[in-house]
Parts: structure tokens; sequence; C-alpha cells
């Protein structure tokens, strides 16, 4: 019989807890890896200016400045009242595959305020997903082993999330292997379809 230390034992009981945490930043880091790309397909595809897209992504880092310690600090006051941080993280995750749906697959005439909008919704919901998330692996970890292996759990699987976004165009379902606006139709299906059960 094969001997094992504690520490080997202990990681093992604890693989369960790092998985459940760790999954749904594929999908959050699936729908993100668009956000690369976007702004050559709002421009390419949907004719919008580049002055008008350097505008909305000044806007929205300026908006993202203000939400992180705003839902930082209303994600811990909620946490000492009711010692949880799931409906912050459930509520994010479920805004980003909606957001997204608006952000990825926008109209034939964009206009600046639905570019802006949708963008800045998707940013509330990645914001109201990722801060609780981040912080809650500090949580459920007693020992710094504990949060290295969650965080470490969390960077694999944020790879892996961008690294699924990137592989799609390379499906023989699509024409091309350049992501194009239908790449993004099937990547917020795909998203969507993932995020429920992970989350």
């Amino acid at each position: 019989m094969i001997k094992m230390g504690r520490r080997t034992e202990k990681s093992i009981r604890q693989l369960p807890q790092s998985l459940y945490y760790a999954l749904p930043v594929i999908t959050v880091y699936f729908l993100i890896g668009p956000l690369t790309i976007l702004q050559g397909i709002y421009a390419k595809y949907y004719g919008v200016p580049l002055t008008v897209i350097s505008s909305v992504l000044l806007i929205s880092r300026l908006f993202d400045a203000v939400s992180d310690p705003v839902i930082g600090y209303v994600s811990d006051q909620y946490y000492v009242r009711r010692g949880s941080r799931k409906p912050f993280i459930i509520g994010g995750g479920l805004l980003l595959v909606i957001s997204s749906y608006f952000l990825y697959l926008p109209p034939e005439n964009v206009t600046t305020v639905y570019f802006l909008t949708s963008f800045l919704v998707f940013y509330l919901g990645y914001t109201l997903f990722e801060i609780p998330h981040l912080t809650l692996a500090g949580e459920l970890a007693n020992t710094s082993d504990e949060k290295n292996s969650l965080y470490s759990w969390r960077v694999a699987f944020m790879f892996l999330g961008g690294l699924l976004f990137y592989i799609l165009p390379l499906l023989p379902a699509f024409e091309t292997t350049e992501i194009t606006p239908e790449t993004l139709r099937w990547s917020v299906i795909f998203g969507g379809v993932l995020m429920i059960p992970l989350l």
C-alpha cells in the first residue's frame, strides 16, 4: 500500500473545493477574450470610427476605476452581514453573459450610446464577478498553501478560458480562421451554455 504524507492527503481532499471555486473562471475569461480584438470588429464590420472606440474605452476605464472599489466595499459589507459573496458572483456571471450578447452582437447601425452602454454593463458584470471571487479564495483557505492552491487553479482556468476562445475560430464549422461577428455569436452561445452549470 502506498503511503501518503499528511500534506498530500489534505491536498487531495481539497481538490474538489479548489475546482468548484475556479471552474466559473473558464467561462468568464472565455467571454473576456473578445475584448482584445473587439475594437477591430466594431471598426471593420460596423463602421464605428476609431475616435468613438477610443473614447468608449477611456470612459469604460474611468468607470472601472470607480466601480472596482465601490463593488469591493459593498461586497465586503454584505459578507460581514450575511457571510457570503455568492450573490455577487452569480449575479455578475449572469450579467456578464447577458451583456456579452449585446456587446458582441450589436445591431447593424451601432450608435455611440449603444456601444458605450453595452461596454459599461459588460464591465459591471465582470467586476461584480471578479472582485468578490478573488476575495473568496482568501476566505475559503486557512493556510498560505491552501490559498496558493486556489489561486493556482484560478489562474490555470483563466488561461484555459482565453485559450478556448482563440481555438473557437479554428473549428471546421467556420469558413475562416479570422475572428468575425459569426465567431462572436458562437462565443456568446457557448459562454452562456457553460456559465450556468459552472456557476
